[in-house]
């Protein structure tokens, strides 16, 4: 019995090393819960990427890393550049886009349809949007096409910064 307990103590501290690390997750994107269920709704990224990786990806889309910004941090900059009336409506629609982008983003290179340069492009097409005064339009065409590529429809490479506006410094 004595050589047991050790045994189980050991059991239960590997269990809760791996498990995800979700005591301190951010209030301001989508729940933990949300990924949970999606990362566990798709064999083929699982076959690739843990859990605890999966939702490292997700904190960092959202919380950005290095010299990336995050998306709640594009969220803030929309949201000082506009009217506050339009905070609640913007506000939802990016919460919504991002948690969609994210989704798909934080999995593994070997099965994501969302990619880096994807995102990067639609946050140069956002600060682009902006300076049009473009938002609604290019929140609606980010929207569709976001759910075109999870549908098949558009693939990463479709995306170009072209799509959503001319480009004055191509060379």
């Amino acid at each position: 019995m004595n050589k047991l307990v050790p045994a189980l103590l050991a059991l239960l501290l590997a269990a809760c090393a791996s498990a995800p690390r979700v005591a301190d997750w951010p209030t301001q994107i989508p729940p933990v819960s949300f990924y949970v269920d999606a990362w566990e709704a798709d064999e083929s990224n699982q076959q690739y990427q843990d859990l605890d990786e999966y939702l490292l990806w997700v904190r960092r889309f959202h919380e950005g890393y290095n010299i990336a910004p995050g998306w709640d941090q594009l969220t803030r900059q929309v949201l000082e550049r506009i009217p506050a009336s339009d905070h609640e409506e913007v506000s939802a629609r990016l919460y919504s886009i991002g948690r969609e982008i994210s989704l798909e983003w934080a999995k593994d290179n070997e099965v994501r349809l969302i990619d880096t340069r994807n995102a990067a492009i639609w946050r140069d097409a956002l600060q682009e949007a902006l300076s049009q005064n473009d938002l609604d339009n290019y929140l609606d065409r980010v929207e569709e096409d976001v759910e075109a590529m999870l549908q098949g429809r558009l693939t990463h490479s479709d995306i170009e910064f072209e799509r959503y506006y001319v480009d004055e410094f191509d060379f």
